[in-house]
């Protein structure tokens, strides 16, 4: 790892690599313009395709046995709280989509009950699933930045404006120690 980053962040390419303790610069990860106020913190995880393989099979088997394999999964994957910097417009942005993600969630939950209270016909639920996944779209889906490896060291992300990225300094490989 490169010992030059007194941020303790870097890019591999368009890659940003984190290092634990490390922290941004000061510009928003969406556009680079220079932030105001705190960053917002953000929840990251590994998502990995045999996780997601290991759930839908076991989902196939039987849904109660896929329940037990996304808690499983849940439970031990690798996560990590980070502070994300963003320009005033799109931390008002993030935090509107997520209100409304989860306004929209929440609505879609009381309206399943109400509507199946009333037994009322499946389009509608159709309809209501619709804005649930809307809601988690809405909740989840701003920000574009998404983890590509996440352990106790080191993060990964992938995602970040172009802008921002030159903020960050390169990865520079030490040239070999020769002996001498």
């Amino acid at each position: 790892m490169p010992e030059y980053a007194p941020l303790g962040s870097y890019r591999r390419g368009d890659l940003i690599v984190l290092r634990k303790g490390g922290h941004f610069p000061a510009y928003c990860i969406k556009c680079g313009a220079p932030t105001m106020g705190g960053p917002i913190k953000r929840k990251f995880s590994q998502k990995t395709g045999f996780a997601s393989s290991v759930v839908g099979t076991a989902n196939l088997i039987a849904p109660w046995l896929g329940g037990i394999a996304a808690a499983g999964w849940l439970a031990t994957r690798e996560t990590e709280w980070l502070e994300i910097p963003m320009c005033a417009q799109h931390k008002d942005n993030y935090q509107t989509a997520r209100a409304l993600g989860l306004t929209l969630m929440i609505g879609s939950g009381v309206t399943f009950v109400i509507l199946a209270i009333v037994r009322t016909p499946l389009p509608f639920f159709l309809a209501d699933t619709g804005l649930l996944i809307c809601g988690a779209v809405s909740f989840n889906g701003f920000l574009n930045v998404r983890a590509v490896t996440v352990d106790p060291q080191i993060c990964i992300l992938q995602g970040a404006a172009s802008s921002f990225l030159s903020h960050l300094p390169v990865e520079e490989l030490s040239p070999p120690k020769t002996a001498g």
